[in-house]
């Protein structure tokens, strides 16, 4: 659609027809569409280019124009266009595909803006005002080039940049008002970095309140000291001697034992014992004041001041930019990008300090960790953590800047068993130790082998006879108890035949009773012999099952607990510790009159236990000694000895009796464990 078109009063219902409907569309929602726009031009092109921003009523916008159809723009040019909106890399602008030019018009009043308000990024080709005070002039000697300023305004700095080469109408500390169109620097992802205005021509910076007459003369301790009629941002005038510069970055400047650091960008040196007055801007520091957007003036040339000694670390922060010496000892030394950064220490407080070397021209080699130093440099306090408590703040960290080695002197070498050497020494006794403990570890190992070995030995033997018991009980109860069980039964059948009391039924009933004597031994023999219920459950569910057999149809109440983490043992181990258990228990269900048993099997990484308690009527253990009664102690302490275990029993008359086996477990046999099915 051409201008013709546009202007018959035809709409543009798809399209823009003001600045600010095309800013107000959200960026996930932009959408490029057709333009109509009239407004004034704020910023026209600069010369051969075809750029200009445009205000209509609503807002202003950048604008990029049709090669051939610009040249004749000016400030204040009113225009009508027509072209598409797109969404740019950081706001919206205008692609134009026809202009037209009407005429003059007025230019709208700017927006009173601070620099606070620019951050929000929102002012993007957008006419303001915004005041401050001029901290720098440039004019650019090329006749093509462009007049800039820098203004201090809310806080922070912004750059200014006329269009044309025409010096600005103010001077350096005045108080100025800026008009001109807001632009941004930024990021490749779109953020912004900085804000930027651009002015028509240098008439857009107006003076609101001239420089000071005459620059004050100021002590440097007084620089943001209290003052009644203070006025902070406005130059100050300092003098004093130069005691270090870094040329492009800094100076530090002492006066009458106080000192300041001064941002100086400009590249000509000064040495330390010139006498030097500053004009500039006081900042704040990390601790103390600092001076910027300076100006110097040589005075004479008196010698350098010496430092000052200090007798502690701890004095350090009362000297932030000063010049100061240190004793202290070297602890630690690296090579860092910006050349040499040594650490110190003084009692118990440690400090680092960093001598500028990036070429690598001053070795590390003459400074040995250990040695004591007479260390000289410029202090620097660390910034202080934002703290909400006001009063007296006491730094806590500080730095040296060393000037050159002269200022590294040592005054005790280091001796020679260092600290470097005494981590050489346990590195090679950790060394040692280690392929001590490796030989250790490898003996362990190669005795565990054998153990496990010789175990197995053991099991292979054991299980043979085992097997062979187990043959001789099956032949025991297939053969001998069976013939003495039928051989009973045929006693019983023949007493029924013989008369009650005669001599006959008398030898009857004493070989009746014989042959069951001999039937229960033969029976308990075949007990002892088999081991079928270790091979087919563990220790615990053995030892539970006994107790219920035992004290089935008895008026004796029996308990059971096992805890830790269940295990099984050797065969020899558990075959034992199951006969004594089923002794214990017998012993307490026939002779001790108990009504309750309690069993109690603890197993533990390197020791198990096993107790049998009772509330029978008990006995004297020491009258049991060479007894030869149906308690069977003996056989308990033998078998208790056999497994290597120790037998307590504890009982008196009346109190019930405790028998409690204590079996420690090496670790040859832990490690060879296997885990209880249970």
């Amino acid at each position: 659609m051409g201008l013709a078109g546009a202007t018959s009063g035809q709409s543009l219902p798809t399209g823009f027809t003001t600045a600010a409907a095309i800013r107000s569309v959200p960026e996930e929602k932009f959408v490029e569409r057709e333009v109509h726009l009239r407004g004034t031009v704020l910023l026209p092109p600069r010369p051969k280019g075809k750029n200009f921003v445009l205000s209509d009523s609503t807002a202003a916008i950048y604008v990029e124009g049709v090669s051939g159809q610009c040249a004749a723009i000016e400030l204040g040019s009113v225009v009508e266009l027509v072209g598409r909106a797109v969404r740019g890399k950081f706001a919206p602008l205008v692609v134009a595909s026809e202009i037209r030019i009407e005429g003059k018009g007025t230019i709208p009043p700017p927006e009173e803006v601070g620099f606070d308000d620019l951050l929000t990024g929102r002012y993007d080709a957008q006419w303001v005002s915004v005041a401050g005070t001029v901290r720098r002039i440039e004019v650019s000697e090329d006749p093509g080039g462009t007049a800039r300023a820098e203004i201090a305004s809310g806080g922070g700095r912004l750059n200014i940049e006329c269009t044309t080469n025409e010096a600005p109408p103010v001077a350096v500390d005045a108080e100025v008002r800026v008009t001109g169109i807001v632009f941004y620097q930024f990021s490749r992802s779109g953020q912004m970095i900085r804000p930027l205005l651009t002015v028509p021509d240098s008439r857009a910076m107006q003076v609101v309140v001239p420089p000071p007459a005459e620059i004050p003369l100021k002590r440097i301790d007084r620089l943001l000291a209290f003052s009644a009629d203070g006025a902070f941002g406005h130059r100050v005038r300092v003098r004093g001697l130069v005691t270090h510069h870094l040329p492009g970055e800094a100076l530090w400047l002492e006066q009458d034992g106080r000192a300041v650091r001064v941002n100086l960008e400009e590249t000509a040196t000064y040495l330390p014992g010139e006498a030097v007055e500053i004009a500039g801007f006081v900042r704040l520091g990390g601790y103390s004041p600092e001076l910027e957007d300076v100006t110097v003036k040589r005075l004479a040339f008196t010698g350098p001041e010496p430092a000052c000694k200090l007798s502690s670390a701890i004095e350090a922060s009362d000297h932030d930019a000063g010049l100061v010496s240190l004793r202290a000892r070297l602890v630690e030394k690296m090579r860092v990008p910006q050349g040499m950064r040594l650490i110190f220490r003084d009692g118990d407080r440690d400090f680092p300090a960093v001598l500028r070397d990036p070429e690598g021209k001053y070795p590390l080699t003459g400074l040995q960790a250990g040695s004591q130093m007479q260390v000289t440099g410029i202090c620097r306090v660390s910034a202080l953590p934002m703290t909400s408590n006001p009063g007296t703040q006491e730094p806590a960290e500080f730095e040296l800047i060393v000037r050159s080695p002269q200022d590294l002197v040592v005054v005790n070498p280091a001796p020679w068993w260092t600290e470097e050497r005494r981590a050489w020494a346990l590195a090679v006794l950790a060394a040692v130790a280690g392929l001590v403990a490796l030989g250790f570890v490898w003996r362990a190992r190669r005795k565990l082998r054998q153990s496990a070995a010789a175990r197995r030995q053991s099991e292979a033997e054991f299980a043979a006879i085992l097997g062979e018991r187990n043959r001789i009980a099956r032949e025991i109860h297939d053969t001998l108890a069976q013939g003495l069980g039928a051989i009973s039964m045929h006693l019983e059948g023949v007493k029924g035949h013989l008369p009650s009391g005669s001599q006959p039924a008398a030898h009857l009933a004493d070989a009746s009773q014989v042959t069951r004597a001999c039937l229960r031994e033969a029976r308990h023999s075949i007990w002892n012999m088999r081991s079928q219920v270790l091979e087919q459950h563990d220790l615990a569910e053995a030892v539970a099952g006994l107790l219920d057999r035992l004290t089935e149809g008895r008026e004796v109440h029996g308990s059971f607990d096992a805890t830790g983490d269940r295990f099984r043992m050797s065969p020899v181990m558990e075959n034992n510790l199951l006969r004594i258990a089923q002794e214990a228990i017998a012993n307490a269900v026939r002779h001790a009159n108990a009504t309750w048993i309690d069993v109690l099997l603890e197993y533990k990484p390197n020791r198990f236990t096993l107790r049998v308690r009772d509330d029978g009527r008990g006995f004297v253990p020491e009258n049991q000694q060479e007894s030869n009664s149906h308690f069977g102690l003996v056989g308990l302490r033998e078998r208790a000895a056999e497994i290597g275990a120790t037998l307590r029993l504890e009982s008196s008359p009346g109190r019930g009796t405790d028998v409690t086996l204590d079996l420690p477990l090496p670790d040859a046999a832990s490690s060879a464990r296997r885990p209880s099915a249970a």
